[in-house]
């Protein structure tokens, strides 16, 4: 009886074993298209679990696609499952990644791995200690994150928040021609002369004329004469500047690739080697008022909600991704297809707005649209 019991004991250990061998372990891949081209992934498991997950190839854009390369597979990883919430974002680079890991376990199996779909629980979110810092910037786009690194340099101490799960998600990384200034150093070198930076503003203002704009010309002043210190700080930070149109002031590369794809993973550079405080995947709720002054904001993350009491509060960020604003301050604009940025939908303008702040400009706004409208609202 007692070998009868034995034998039962290690039929059930034997099939126990069996059913968690769920992969034959190695290394495999898969692929998938992702937002520019097809992204491969590289899968490693052992017997039971995944232990490693690498994106091996891809063409998607710096900065946006990175968020996705960087975050997702150690999200597999840790959580042993393909059911995880996308890079905030970079949303096609991650279901591309997903995919392909997707196929690469298919191939590794050795049984059902339906386990592997499921999405787990995650930790409830909890009430976080309240920050305190000199300046909060809300928008960790190119605005953002110069904002950030002009205040950590002056010796405050400045918190950056961003919404999306990456560094630069707004339209700076979708520059995709050239960057416009006046009176650059590269302009300079090249021996150009008439494109100073009153050149270009006259340039501007002569633009806004000829269209019937009505330019604040005072804004686009102050937007003129520094523009071409903005090209050569970024030409400093290793962006490769070095072709000069003259007759539309655009400053492009060398190698004529897009210029968001430098700018970006510069200033993002910059932002950690200045030790910024930056938070992602946090979301300014509102403005802290005190006195009538802006005293910091409320935010909520995946981990819970907090304040971040701050002297000074700086937003940024367009409105073109906020279909009620783009109708109301640029309905020319209305219904126009656009390659913009998605996170653009106006929340720092907003929140702005609610606490009594001025806004002005607000007809101006940049949003890649597919098309020119004309001054009679016809596109082509």
């Amino acid at each position: 009886m007692k070998k009868v019991i034995t034998l039962f004991m290690l039929v059930c250990l034997t099939v126990a074993v069996m059913a968690a061998t769920v992969f034959k372990p190695g290394t495999y891949t898969g692929q998938a298209k992702g937002r520019n081209g097809t992204v491969s992934v590289e899968v490693t498991v052992d017997g039971s679990k995944i232990t490693a997950v690498k994106v091996l190839e891809h063409q998607e854009t710096a900065s946006i696609g990175s968020a996705a390369i960087e975050q997702i597979p150690g999200r597999i990883v840790s959580g042993q499952t393909l059911a995880v919430d996308a890079a905030s974002g970079a949303s096609l680079t991650s279901r591309a990644i997903l995919s392909a890991a997707e196929e690469a376990l298919t191939k590794a199996a050795n049984g059902d791995i339906s386990q592997f779909m499921i999405k787990r629980q995650t930790q409830t979110a909890q009430k976080l200690k309240d920050e305190q810092t000199d300046v909060v910037i809300i928008g960790a786009g190119g605005a953002g994150m110069i904002a950030a690194i002009a205040v950590a340099q002056s010796g405050k101490n400045v918190i950056l928040i961003e919404k999306q799960g990456l560094l630069g998600g707004g339209d700076s990384a979708l520059t995709s021609t050239s960057v416009r200034g006046g009176g650059s150093r590269l302009i300079s070198k090249l021996g150009i002369e008439n494109a100073t930076t009153e050149d270009f503003y006259n340039y501007l203002a002569k633009t806004a004329a000829d269209k019937n704009i009505a330019a604040d010309l005072d804004s686009l002043r102050v937007y003129a004469m520094r523009s071409g210190e903005l090209i050569d700080y970024l030409t400093d930070l290793g962006v490769p500047f070095g072709k000069f149109n003259a007759a539309s002031f655009s400053h492009t590369m060398t190698d004529g690739s897009a210029p968001g794809t430098h700018v970006v993973p510069a200033l993002a550079r910059e932002v950690v080697k200045n030790k910024i405080d930056y938070r992602l995947n946090t979301k300014a709720v509102s403005i802290i008022m005190n006195k009538g002054k802006a005293a910091g904001i409320a935010v909520e993350s995946p981990d819970g909600k907090y304040n971040i009491n701050a002297k000074e509060v700086i937003t940024t960020g367009g409105y073109s991704a906020n279909p009620e604003l783009v109708a109301k301050y640029a309905p020319q604009w209305t219904n126009r297809p656009t390659t913009g940025a998605a996170s653009l939908t106006g929340d720092g303008i907003l929140m702005a707005e609610a606490v009594g702040a001025d806004i002005n400009n607000m007809e101006v706004v940049k949003a890649n649209f597919l098309c020119y409208v004309l001054h009679s609202g016809d596109g082509v």
